[in-house]
């Protein structure tokens, strides 16, 4: 006698009720009022890997992913932080350069100041003024 048989006749009807009842809720997915499918908490298992748009995604798919968006910031982070660094370093280029030139203009100012202040004390003396 097949041994599936012979456990299905050792049941009772009561029992037989209870175990369908189970597999139908088991195979069965209901929807919710708005047309969702509940899960009742349960897990999807055996997800592939998604081909369109609106596919579920598996959990390596998603950590995949998340690894490879992870690895493109910090890329574009440190490729924008070395531009930003490059764009500083010119700037304090220029800045010192700037610097030296007002540093240059500053000392002929002085050279000249000193030479119009000897200039105009001469010409006060030249004309017997008080300086």
């Amino acid at each position: 006698m097949n041994s599936k048989l012979y456990i299905a006749e050792r049941l009772n009807e009561n029992d037989l009720r209870i175990i369908k009842k189970d597999f139908r809720n088991l195979t069965t997915l209901k929807l919710t009022s708005d047309d969702q499918y509940d899960m009742k908490n349960k897990r999807l298992c055996n997800v592939a890997s998604p081909q369109n748009l609106k596919d579920a995604v598996n959990l390596i798919c998603l950590r995949q992913n998340l690894s490879a968006l992870r690895s493109e910031f910090i890329d574009l982070k440190t490729k924008n932080f070395e531009e930003d660094l490059d764009t500083l370093k010119g700037q304090i280029k220029e800045i010192k350069e700037l610097v030296a030139s007002c540093n240059s203009e500053i000392k002929n100012i002085r050279v000249s100041h000193s030479y119009f202040k000897d200039d105009i004390k001469q010409k006060f003396l030249e004309n017997n003024l008080e300086y």
